[in-house]
């Protein structure tokens, strides 16, 4: 026999059966609050004007349509559940054997409450506890709550977390709510530039300007990827240029790297040296050793002019480059004989593409400055032999050369 099965609760259940007429007991909340439970005695009405509803008790109560909110179908496990809850035993074990019943027909909701109500009258009942989540914790019985609380736990957005871990939230939340409030002023600053209110563009323009709060900067970067007006972009570069964040240097060296425009390129540049950051160079060598050329030669720029001597290494590897360039001989005939007469044949220019090794201006100019005007030309080695022998020295001047 099942534990859950004593011979009393088996009565008890056969008992209720016999003598308690099923009525299928709906819950119908009330939009004003509270709810009324029975069966619905007129569901052919149509369109729903009233809901007349017979109550467990054999009342008849009739409630205008619009006065209820919501209905609840029971399901006829709550239906039973509640013809039972009433007629047991207010005693440990009788909430005890239907807290049993309600696991059986997976109300858990219910099994719990009643399992609550035979702690409260039985506070040693130890199967109870245990089903509960409770451990005997220093001579104690302590809920999973209780305990987590003891070990310095907070419960937060449906889960124990440290106190810590609970402010990291509540500041990326602050955050967020803060970011989406600069996403919705800078679109409309967006707005007004393109307006025909002169004192609105003024408005705009200014506004922008004088942004200075780190949340901003994801707002305005997203409007700059998407904007197309020349003078916008530069106004937006400009507004970024004087807040101090990750994603407005990577923006400024992306824009100064791959901008079409040689005037952002170089704003951006200038903007990118006032924040004076050797790390800047790291952002930069990897463009060095691009497949393309142009690459190459406008990452040469950029560290020349943010002057830091860190960039020197790379820059010498990068003097002499190779790249594909197209072949100025493809699609090309030309005849071709055989000593002795033994036959003649035509051959083209081969492949499209031909790798050449290219000797990059830029990168010696960036060389020459930030090596203190040293001048090998494009002799890699001699550059080579010369920056180890000052590293080794100290002679490379790790401070940058402003007079140039």
């Amino acid at each position: 026999m099942n534990a859950w099965q004593s011979p009393r609760l088996i009565l008890m259940l056969g008992a209720t059966c016999l003598f308690i007429e099923s009525v299928r007991a709906d819950v119908y909340e009330l939009a004003t609050g509270g709810e009324v439970r029975g069966q619905l005695m007129n569901p052919d009405d149509k369109p729903r004007q009233t809901y007349q509803i017979e109550t467990p008790s054999g009342s008849l109560v009739t409630l205008a349509a619009d006065q209820v909110r919501r209905i609840i179908e029971q399901s006829e496990e709550l239906e039973e559940y509640e013809r039972l809850a009433v007629t047991t035993p207010d005693t440990a074990d009788g909430h005890w054997q239907l807290a049993g019943w309600c696991l059986e027909k997976k109300l858990l909701r219910e099994r719990k409450h009643h399992l609550e109500r035979v702690i409260e009258l039985d506070p040693e009942h130890a199967e109870a506890r245990r089903f509960l989540g409770y451990q005997h914790v220093r001579n104690a019985w302590m809920s999973r709550e209780e305990q987590m609380q003891l070990r310095g736990f907070v419960y937060y957005e449906g889960d124990w977390r440290t106190p810590q871990d609970v402010e990291i939230r509540k500041r990326q939340q602050e955050t967020s709510a803060a970011e989406s409030e600069w996403r919705i002023k800078v679109k409309r600053w967006r707005n007004w530039l393109s307006g025909r209110n002169t004192s609105r563009v003024e408005e705009a323009r200014k506004n922008f300007l004088d942004v200075n709060d780190p949340l901003a900067v994801p707002a305005i970067v997203d409007l700059l990827r998407k904007e197309k007006a020349y003078d916008t972009q530069l106004l937006l570069l400009e507004a970024l240029s004087d807040i101090r964040h990750p994603l407005v240097i990577d923006t400024l060296a992306t824009h100064a790297l791959e901008h079409t425009d040689n005037e952002i390129r170089q704003r951006c540049i200038e903007y990118l040296k006032q924040f004076d950051d050797p790390s800047l160079v790291l952002r930069f060598t990897p463009a060095l050793k691009s497949s393309k050329n142009i690459d190459v030669n406008r990452a040469a720029v950029i560290l020349e002019s943010l002057g830091f001597p860190e960039a020197i290494g790379p820059l010498i590897e990068a003097l002499l480059t190779k790249h594909k360039v197209i072949n100025p001989n493809a699609g090309r005939t030309s005849a071709s004989f055989r000593p002795g007469g033994g036959g003649s044949g035509f051959s083209t220019g081969g492949s499209p593409y031909i790798s050449m090794q290219m000797k990059n201006q830029p990168v010696l100019n960036a060389l020459i400055k930030l090596s203190g005007g040293q001048v090998f030309e494009f002799d890699q080695p001699a550059w080579r032999q010369w920056y180890a022998l000052s590293r080794r020295a100290g002679n490379v001047d790790l401070r940058r050369d402003e007079s140039g």
